[in-house]
């Protein structure tokens, strides 16, 4: 369900149509976060969120809703499981501590990890190709850029986006997306019945689900 949030929706989170040159960040001194400086070997490299995705805002629009997310090769665990989460504004945007300083390139995100939560705190930076594509952890459309942000908090977290791969597995990434319980149940042939009681009773408990084949390299679809 979309919603608006004014709280993060303000003139230098949001973007419209009349107003794509005053797009996520205007202010020109931006920080540079010197404690997480990755450096990559494939012609990747660091550009301003100003200049990746001009015409971006935080939330395309200024509205939280379910969204269609992309992600490279292994990424596609990460961005499956933010996928998922997207479809609750709720949860996605408590993921963000604090957007005060935005303008000045400064963002404070958090994820559960090791039973708690952590706050991690980074600039806007995003990874490149030479052509100048995002990379890794993508939204579909170049008017926002929360998937590209949030994954680079969580690399922050782990060392580098090689690291926080989850395996591969969309799973774990939701449980640090959401601080919740993981229950994996393996769909059986003849067992639609079982199947549907379980997703309507997920349903009715708000829950999170998430659908992975075994081919997917951990992606999931989810409601």
């Amino acid at each position: 369900m979309a919603e608006h949030h004014p709280d993060l929706a303000l003139a230098d989170l949001a973007t419209s149509e009349e107003h794509a040159a005053a797009s996520l960040l205007s202010v020109t001194a931006q920080w540079s976060d010197p404690t997480f400086t990755a450096q990559f070997d494939d012609g990747t490299a660091w550009v301003p969120v100003t200049a990746a995705l001009p015409e971006a805002g935080f939330f395309a629009h200024g509205v939280v809703r379910a969204c269609d997310l992309v992600g490279d090769g292994a990424d596609a665990a990460f961005a499956s499981a933010l996928a998922v989460v997207a479809t609750r504004a709720d949860l996605l945007l408590a993921l963000v501590v604090s957007a005060d300083h935005l303008a000045r390139g400064i963002l404070t995100l958090r994820y559960h990890k090791h039973g708690a939560w952590r706050h991690v705190t980074i600039d806007t930076a995003l990874p490149c190709t030479a052509g100048g594509g995002v990379r890794f952890c993508r939204a579909a459309t170049t008017r926002e850029c929360f998937p590209s942000l949030l994954q680079k908090g969580y690399a922050k977290l782990h060392g580098g986006y090689a690291a926080a791969r989850g395996g591969g597995d969309a799973g774990e990434c939701l449980i640090d997306l959401t601080g919740g319980l993981l229950t994996r149940r393996r769909l059986q042939p003849g067992a639609e019945d079982e199947t549907w009681a379980r997703l309507s009773g997920a349903r009715e408990r708000e829950s999170l689900v998430a659908v992975q084949s075994s081919s997917s390299g951990g992606g999931a679809k989810g409601r």
